[in-house]
């Protein structure tokens, strides 16, 4: 148990702001490292249009934009579709709603099945 939240809020997950800590709170910080790799971006950079990284999310999700356009170029070695997995996974694992997140054995299974060409 745990009296004292700490951590980056970049990587928190929304109920963990209010207080309350789960290993699903983790399994969100996760989803945000795994956008960082497929971006190659920081979670929070001021400079940058959206700050936060997890603002792509939404534009995706908005069909603003497409995960092609945020690919870092350090991943020129791995195809679409792998990218496209990873992606979904993170995805899941950010979504807003705990009980909606996978928990780490299934996280850990989706990604064991991606293949890197």
């Amino acid at each position: 148990m745990t009296d004292r939240i700490v951590g980056t809020a970049a990587y928190m997950a929304p109920e963990a702001l209010r207080g309350e800590i789960t290993p699903k709170s983790d399994i969100f910080s996760f989803g945000v490292v795994l956008l960082e790799i497929i971006s190659g971006l920081l979670p929070i950079d001021e400079k940058r249009e959206p700050q936060l990284l997890l603002s792509i999310k939404e534009e995706i999700e908005d069909e603003e934009k497409t995960i092609e356009e945020y690919v870092d170029e350090k991943m020129s070695d791995w195809n679409i579709a792998s990218i496209e997995k990873m992606y979904s996974v993170a995805s899941q694992c950010l979504n807003e709603k705990k009980n909606r997140r996978p928990d780490a054995k299934k996280v850990q299974q989706q990604l064991q099945e991606m293949t890197v060409i």
